[in-house]
């Protein structure tokens, strides 16, 4: 991963998953219940208390708020609110642990502020983050076409869904890259692997894996598709177990699983059918942590306000059940989306030794 706003990174939700209104230029309302759970994620804060505070500065002067914080703080800079809101994400609980009551009263004003200002311009690749339906079609990668050793699966028609699929959020919270200028480590990547063990095939996606296996999910920005450098920006089937197997990739992983039913499987797959998608602000980690939101339901994650990779680690390791480093198995060869139609295997990760 190298990048994040205005410097690209490969980077691929909001908690309940709310339906936002396409469109730049938001008004402040929209902005705030796009990005309400994950600020109450940050604070501490009762969604009560989030919206006292969001009536406070749409009818105060937040000046001198401002001005205090932007002096206050090491590490701030001024007019800068993507560096601002990364770094106090970031550092938020070192820097609120002695605080007053009325300075941290201040810091989460401020912060509200900035966000609803950051994304004012850019509210369309935030809404995106949210509900989408997926256009209906049963296009699925057959197993055989894309299993490294098909000899080792047998394959068998796929029975009732018979129970224990299980997904698994990741994320390597370790990476430092350039942010506007700004060194500020955001993480390296963020996917999900679901796991096939219902005793028949399954599809994921728009791909079918067998009973025994298992098969990646993620977005990425700077992915290129073949050798001519066609990039696909969106949704990835099975490369980040390619580049942990060939590249030594996501050793510092942390990750976290939930079993699904049939219903989630299902609401998993028009999750992913519909943010084939990736952008600066709706990057890998948006799509992992709304993978997981949509299916858990109650022990929901949060990636921060502005999305990233470290932020969906710590949120996973504050959950305190959790897996260190753990090791993907490399069973299918590397596709990309191809919108409603059958995933197109990668001329790019063909290696299968």
């Amino acid at each position: 991963m190298k990048k994040i706003i205005s410097i690209l990174i490969c980077m691929c939700l909001i908690g309940s998953l709310p339906v936002f209104a396409l469109g730049d230029n938001a008004d402040d309302d929209n902005i705030y219940e796009a990005v309400k759970f994950d600020y109450c994620y940050l604070t501490g804060l009762s969604e009560i208390e989030s919206d006292e505070i969001f009536e406070e500065i749409q009818s105060s002067d937040i000046f001198e708020i401002k001005q205090y914080v932007e002096n206050a703080y090491a590490g701030i800079e001024v007019g800068d609110f993507e560096h601002n809101l990364l770094f106090l994400q970031d550092n938020y609980e070192v820097i609120v642990e002695n605080l007053s009551g009325e300075s941290k009263h201040k810091l989460d004003s401020y912060i509200l502020y900035i966000t609803l200002q950051y994304y004012k311009d850019s509210y369309t690749e935030l809404a995106k983050r949210g509900y989408q339906e997926s256009i209906i079609n049963n296009n699925i990668v057959p197993v055989n076409e894309s299993l490294i050793n098909p000899e080792r699966i047998e394959n068998e028609p796929a029975p009732a869904f018979e129970g224990y699929v299980t997904m698994r959020v990741f994320s390597d919270p370790n990476g430092t890259i350039g942010v506007s200028g700004h060194a500020i480590n955001t993480g390296a990547h963020s996917w999900i692997v679901v796991y096939n063990n219902s005793g028949g095939n399954i599809t994921v996606g728009r791909m079918s894996i067998s009973t025994g296996t298992q098969i990646a999910i993620g977005t990425w920005g700077n992915q290129y598709i073949n050798d001519v450098n066609v990039l696909h920006k969106g949704v990835w089937y099975n490369l980040e177990p390619y580049m942990a197997k060939y590249e030594d990739a996501y050793s510092d992983n942390v990750s976290k699983s939930c079993e699904l039913t049939e219903s989630d499987l299902a609401a998993l797959n028009n999750y992913i059918n519909s943010h084939d998608t990736w952008s600066a602000t709706n990057n890998c980690s948006s799509f992992a942590v709304g993978a997981w939101n949509t299916v858990v339901g109650w022990n929901q994650l949060s990636a921060g306000i502005i999305n990233t990779p470290r932020n969906l680690a710590n949120s996973i390791i504050n959950t305190t059940v959790y897996t260190d480093d753990l090791t993907m198995r490399y069973f299918y060869r590397v596709h990309y989306s191809n919108g409603s139609s059958t995933p197109i295997m990668s001329t790019r990760f063909t290696r299968t030794d």
